[in-house]
């Protein structure tokens, strides 16, 4: 039977393997715990959040001018909701916006026949990356300037 000596004790193999089993388990339980105390106090954050903004809208609500028949009307403007919803720790709505952009790019080593390929090479084969979610299209491509590089 393996026995080993530690601080004038004497323990078996199996003995030293179920502390060491135990001491990993403790260490699960303790990692656990810790996730759960980050939880919670993240929890405890939105909730604190949420109730902040509850208290927001009531107010709003409360500082309207109200009328003897308990009514009121609401004329609100988009930078005035924005301000609202940003108080509130929300995102401000977003607005549709469309423009026209000219890019000016210059191209260099095109290999081509002559003057005429090289430019339907230019207008057939430019393409604009746009990475947000809205339409893209190239209305069209013109060629300013062409003229054969030195060698």
């Amino acid at each position: 039977m393996d026995v080993i000596k530690i601080e004038d004790v004497w323990y078996t193999a199996s003995e030293i393997i179920a502390y060491k089993k135990k001491a990993d388990e403790y260490d699960s339980l303790k990692a656990t715990a810790d996730d759960f105390e980050k939880l919670t106090s993240k929890l405890k954050e939105r909730v604190a959040q949420r109730d902040e903004s509850l208290i927001k809208v009531r107010e709003w609500f409360y500082n309207m001018e109200w009328d003897d028949s308990d009514t009121t009307t609401i004329t609100l403007d988009r930078e005035s909701a924005n301000d609202f919803l940003e108080d509130l720790g929300l995102e401000r709505l977003s607005t549709s916006w469309s423009a026209s952009v000219i890019i000016y790019a210059t191209i260099n080593s095109l290999q081509a026949k002559n003057a005429a390929t090289a430019k339907e090479l230019i207008t057939d084969n430019i393409e604009v990356n746009f990475e947000e979610d809205a339409d893209i299209w190239i209305e069209d491509v013109h060629v300013n300037e062409l003229e054969q590089e030195k060698s």
